[in-house]
């Protein structure tokens, strides 16, 4: 009971400052799409967004994992300082051959007039890379109100800094405050470039926050520690990117696959569309916070397959809920979110996103058995493939059918992870799941989407009544669960 309540506890720090740091950056969404041209700028801020993705499940090679692993696994050994040097040299070496030849790398990926955008986003990833370990430091002791703080600071900052640069500067000079030197510094037609400008802005000042977690670190170099490490660590890296071409290669294939005049505003249309289904990817990300540390620390426990399979149901009660309010009410979001009409048409294959997202969360939940198990390798290959059918379903079908291909690729990929780690942790780790309450919960909130979405009569009150009915019966099957939740919100607000 302790145990859950303190996972609770501790969840709800990392989910609500998570969520709410997620939260205000999502707000920047609806900003870009208003004050940026159109969907091909947005579409080229994506783009690059999603380079950044990429090179940094490489830079940082599954360390933060392996960082869990082996600080309970090794504790008189330098594992935090380790893994930092480690980075530490890979940042040095990444900032120093892209800042020589970014204008190369811009062509290389047909991106020459836009090669300024690529330096800022170097710099971003070797600062980010640098933070990865204190941040995971602050998770492994346990100090998830530091935290939370230091990711709202960042967020907070880069909201200050993109304001600055969209409205500051514009009425700066608009009321001839400073005119001469704003207008020295400020292009109006460089505005996606303040976008990462901000963005960089806002990691320095994270890594500065971070200055007493890397003091605290023992800076030496364990080369045997740093070996078993890396063996550790090269699937979680593989699946990483794996990952990441499942979440992220859509974006580069509506960039490549699509006639050129059109590819920008197809990719800017998809990108802003997923930002209302990635409510429930925020959602994980802090589930996510909380979760790990424990799967480990609890491996040893003896009830530690039940705290498992309990902590998989309380996420899908958590993902089905939220799929079903956003993919009901996405009607009223997309204007106040999207802004422009050239965006709403995207709206379409939102809850087909929702619902692939949903899968990616139980997915992320049932790698515990090979984490646990130390059989790494086995997320390498799911998500391999996992990328080979987001890939191939991406690369046949974008061109016929546009941005609604890649939001079936990623529900097929991730059904099919989900379903390849269930199988194979049926032989190696079985975990008791409750599987009748979790499809329960599941196909309840696809069914009752379904149904509110064939009522056209009384559009709001059926939707609202479905998301009773939803709430009503988790509450009837779940009594226990609410009790330790409504516990931990007390013993915290001590």
């Amino acid at each position: 009971m302790s145990s859950r309540k303190k996972f609770l506890g501790h969840t709800m720090i990392y989910g609500a400052s998570t969520v709410v740091s997620r939260l205000l950056n999502y707000f920047l969404t609806p900003f870009y799409l208003y004050f940026l041209k159109g969907a091909a700028d947005y579409g080229v801020m994506s783009y690059f967004f999603s380079i950044t993705a990429f090179v940094m499940v490489l830079l940082t090679f599954g360390m933060e994992t392996t960082f869990f692993r082996f600080i309970h696994k090794e504790k008189d050994k330098p594992v935090a300082g380790t893994a930092f040097i480690f980075h530490l040299i890979i940042s040095v070496l990444f900032l120093l051959i892209g800042s020589i030849w970014y204008p190369e790398m811009a062509s290389l990926l047909d991106r020459s007039d836009h090669n300024s955008y690529l330096l800022l986003v170097i710099l971003i990833l070797g600062v980010d890379t640098l933070s990865t370990i204190p941040f995971a430091l602050l998770r492994a002791e346990e100090r998830p109100m530091r935290y939370g703080l230091i990711k709202t600071v960042n967020v907070l900052s880069n909201i200050t800094f993109n304001l600055f640069f969209f409205l500051g500067c514009p009425w700066l000079i608009k009321h001839g405050i400073a005119d001469s030197f704003i207008s020295a510094i400020y292009d109006p037609e460089w505005l996606v470039g303040y976008a990462f400008l901000a963005g960089l802005f806002s990691s320095l000042i994270s890594l500065m926050m971070l200055f007493p977690q890397i003091l605290t670190m023992r800076f030496e170099f364990d080369v045997a520690l740093w070996k078993k490490m890396m063996l550790f660590a090269w699937p979680i890296a593989i699946g990483g990117l794996a990952y990441v071409t499942n979440e992220l290669s859509d974006r580069l294939f509506l960039s490549y696959l699509l006639p050129k005049e059109i590819a920008d505003a197809q990719l800017g249309i998809y990108a802003a569309v997923y930002k209302l289904a990635i409510l429930m990817n925020i959602i994980i990300q802090g589930y996510r916070f909380g979760a790990e540390p424990f799967f480990f620390k609890m491996a040893d426990q003896k009830d530690a397959k039940k705290q498992y399979a309990w902590m998989m149901k309380v996420l899908v009660i958590v993902l089905s809920f939220t799929f079903l309010i956003i993919a009901q009410f996405v009607d009223l979001l997309k204007k106040p979110f999207l802004q422009k009409e050239e965006y709403f048409a995207g709206t379409e294959v939102v809850p087909i996103l929702l619902l692939a997202i949903l899968f990616s969360g139980i997915y992320y939940n049932l790698s515990v058995w090979y984490k646990v198990t130390d059989r790494t390798k086995f997320g390498a290959y799911f998500s391999i493939i996992g990328a080979l059918v987001t890939v191939g379903i991406n690369w046949y079908y974008i061109p016929v059918y546009g941005y609604i291909a890649s939001a079936w690729a990623t529900l097929a990929c991730y059904f099919i992870m989900l379903v390849m780690s269930y199988l194979f942790s049926r032989k190696f780790y079985i975990i008791p799941y409750d599987y009748k309450r979790i499809l329960t919960y599941i196909f309840g909130a696809i069914g009752l989407y379904l149904f509110s979405t064939l009522v056209q009569d009384q559009y709001f009150m059926v939707r609202i009544t479905s998301v009773l009915v939803f709430i009503g019966l988790t509450y009837f099957l779940e009594k226990e669960t609410f009790h330790h939740f409504i516990t931990a919100i007390c013993k915290r607000s001590k």
